[in-house]
C-alpha cells in the first residue's frame, strides 16, 4: 500500500472515529439529560455502553457501507439485499453486544446474559446500521443523478456542435456561390478593378475560412476579421449603398465564440438592410455583466427577400 493511500485511510478512518465520538456524545448527553428531569431511569454500565458504541461502529461503518454498495436495495433486488443486511445487522450487534460485555465493569446483582445485552441494544444498532445504508444510498443517487446531468450536457453540447458544423457547411457554399456570381457579373461588364477587388477579398476570406475550418470555437478577433472581408467584398458588390459600422469594446477580442455565429446573421442584415438608395449594417460586440453581447442590426430599407 503507498503512503499516499495509507494517510487517506488513516484520515477516513479518524473522521469515522470523529463523528461516532460526537454520536455518543450527543447520545449519553440525553440519556442523562432525561435521567436527571425523572423521564427514565439510567441501568448499570450505560455510560460503558454508550462509550463502547465508539470502537464498535467505527469498525464496521466502512464494511457497511461496502456491502451496501455491494448489495443495494434497489426494485429488482430488494428482498435478496435486505435478507443479506438483516444478517450483517446480527453480526454487528453480536460485536456490539460482546464489546459492552466486554466494558461493562464490576459484578452485577443480575448480570445480563449475551443475548440479553445483544437484545438491549437492537433497536439503536438497528437505527444506526439503516442510517449508514441510507447515507451510502442518498451518495450513490446523488452521483447517478450528477452523472446523468454531465452525460445530458455532453450529449447537448455534442447536438449544438453537429447543428454548427452542418450550419457552417451550409453558409460556406452558399457564399461561396454567391460571390462567384457577383464576380462572374462584374467581368460581363467589363469591370475588371471591382471583380479583382473582389477576388482578392475572396482569396482572403478563404484563408480565414481554411484557418478555422474544425473548430468549434475562435476568437473574436478572428470572427470579426472574417467579418470585415466579407464585408468588404459586399461593399464592392454595392458600392456606395452600403454603410458600415463595427463597434467592439475594447477587452473582449479574446474571448472565444462559436465559429462563424456572426456571418449567417450579417449576411441577413446586408440582404435586408440594403434599399434602393443606401443601407446600413451595424455590427456590435460588447461585454454585458459576466456574458458577451453579439449584436447585428441593419436600417432595414429593403423588402424582405424571400427564404
Amino acid at each position: 500500500m503507498s503512503r499516499s493511500r495509507l494517510v487517506m485511510r488513516v484520515r477516513g478512518l479518524a473522521f469515522t472515529a470523529g463523528v461516532w465520538t460526537v454520536v455518543a456524545g450527543f447520545s449519553a448527553l440525553s440519556l442523562y439529560l432525561r435521567a436527571a428531569s425523572g423521564e427514565l431511569t439510567l441501568k448499570p454500565g450505560w455510560l460503558w455502553a454508550t462509550v463502547g458504541m465508539i470502537p464498535v461502529w467505527t469498525a464496521v461503518t466502512s464494511p457497511v457501507l461496502a456491502l451496501s454498495r455491494r448489495f443495494p436495495i434497489e426494485r429488482q433486488t430488494w428482498p435478496g439485499a435486505i435478507a443479506i443486511h438483516v444478517i450483517a445487522l446480527f453480526a454487528v450487534m453480536a460485536l456490539d453486544g460482546a464489546v459492552n460485555m466486554v466494558l461493562s465493569p464490576g459484578p452485577r446483582a443480575q448480570p445480563l446474559t449475551f443475548w440479553q445485552q445483544l437484545w438491549r441494544y437492537s433497536f439503536i444498532n438497528a437505527f444506526f446500521y439503516a442510517g449508514i445504508v441510507m447515507v451510502e444510498h442518498a451518495g450513490r443517487y446523488y452521483g447517478l443523478y450528477l452523472d446523468r446531468r454531465l452525460r445530458a450536457s455532453e450529449l447537448e453540447a455534442q447536438v449544438s456542435r453537429a447543428q454548427l458544423q452542418a450550419l457552417q457547411m451550409q453558409i460556406r457554399p452558399h457564399f461561396l456561390f454567391n460571390t462567384l456570381n457577383t464576380i462572374s457579373g462584374l467581368v460581363r461588364v467589363d469591370d475588371k478593378a471591382a471583380a479583382t477587388t473582389m477576388l482578392a477579398g475572396l482569396g482572403d476570406l478563404l484563408r480565414l475560412l481554411l484557418r478555422s475550418d474544425g473548430a468549434q470555437e475562435v476568437p473574436v478577433r478572428q470572427e470579426l476579421e472574417l467579418i470585415e472581408r466579407y464585408l468588404q467584398i459586399e461593399q464592392v458588390r454595392f458600392r456606395d449603398q452600403l454603410a458600415i459600422e463595427v463597434s467592439i469594446e475594447p477587452g473582449v477580442e479574446d474571448a472565444l465564440v462559436p465559429n462563424l455565429i456572426l456571418q449567417p446573421l450579417v449576411e441577413n442584415a446586408v440582404r435586408h438592410g440594403v434599399g434602393a438608395t443606401t443601407g446600413r449594417v451595424a455590427v456590435v460586440v460588447q461585454r454585458q455583466g459576466q456574458t458577451l453581447r453579439m449584436e447585428v442590426s441593419d436600417s432595414g430599407e429593403a423588402a424582405p427577400a424571400d427564404g
